[in-house]
């Protein structure tokens, strides 16, 4: 592990699995004695509850990712459960060409 982590630098700074079904909480129980500390702590499981309320999770959150990353999660969850949310949506528009030709 030592020289993996020479040659390549951590890279992940939070993954945060947000209404994980049971399955998924289950098969990481059985796999999490495997990972490093350092990788455990990087990973969160939360509920969409937990950005609205200020709990410890709720600060904790806030705390490492600030506001603006917390309330953009929140809406993108929010807009994943409606029944309204836009299939194509675009997360990234080029921007226009400049070609006078």
């Amino acid at each position: 592990t030592s020289r993996l982590l020479q040659r390549y630098p951590e890279m992940m700074y939070l993954v945060l699995l947000m209404n994980a079904p049971i399955l998924f909480s289950a098969t990481y129980k059985i796999i999490v004695p495997l990972f490093d500390n350092r990788v455990k702590e990087k990973i969160v499981f939360a509920k969409d509850k937990v950005l609205t309320t200020s709990d410890e999770m709720g600060k904790s959150l806030r705390n490492r990712l600030g506001d603006e990353a917390v309330d953009w999660i929140k809406a993108e969850v929010e807009e994943n459960k409606s029944k309204e949310s836009t299939i194509n949506k675009q997360y990234w528009v080029p921007p226009p060409s400049t070609n006078s030709g």
